[in-house]
């Protein structure tokens, strides 16, 4: 539920509230911002490629841990490299991958453990809901700092990142086993 709130905030929040206009602040040119998320587009087509190497080896959560940390690492190197251009595109690279690997893995996790059909709908419900409640929630806190520099706000993106990314963690745990059991039980 977490990962899919980060995607939300930071996908559908940070990224598309901060990157656009941050790219067209620092290179002067609109269609620099479109590049870069297109490049994010491009990195998120990996998502079959990583959700086939989660079934092949369960690695179910380390494809959706390692995907809420890329998006910190993203975060991050935007941060770092907010005069850099050149560096843009290794960043959009990392955030289109790291977003493929939650969105690829994340309904796993309620689907393949073959949980009573009212509870699956209701967690399927839930962790659909999580989006839109994570780009509410970024975008409400991006409004309270818009007089910020754009490196401030990727590292407070970074920083709620870390936060779900510590969440996320804590709570598959469980979840990761219950998935692992169910395929193996076929």
């Amino acid at each position: 539920m977490l990962s899919n709130f980060a995607v939300g905030a930071g996908y559908s929040a940070f990224v598309s509230l901060l990157i656009p206009p941050f790219v067209k602040d620092v290179t002067g040119d609109a269609s620099a911002a479109g590049v870069v998320m297109a490049i994010i587009a491009l990195g998120a087509l990996l998502g079959p490629a990583l959700g086939g190497f989660a079934d092949k080896y369960s690695a179910h959560r380390l494809v959706l841990v390692g995907g809420v940390a890329g998006m910190v690492l993203a975060f991050v190197m935007y941060a770092l490299s907010a005069e850099i251009p050149e560096l843009y595109a290794i960043d959009a690279i990392v955030m289109g991958v790291a977003i493929a690997g939650i969105s690829a893995v994340g309904p796993v996790f309620i689907v393949g453990a073959r949980l009573p059909q009212d509870v699956e709908a209701r967690q399927l419900t839930t962790f659909s809901l999580m989006m839109p409640a994570g780009q509410l929630a970024g975008g409400l806190l991006l409004a309270g700092v818009t007089s910020w520099a754009f490196s401030d706000r990727f590292w407070l993106a970074a920083g709620v990142m870390a936060v779900a990314l510590a969440g996320v963690w804590f709570t598959t745990a469980e979840p990761s086993r219950r998935l692992k059991e169910a395929i193996a039980a076929g």
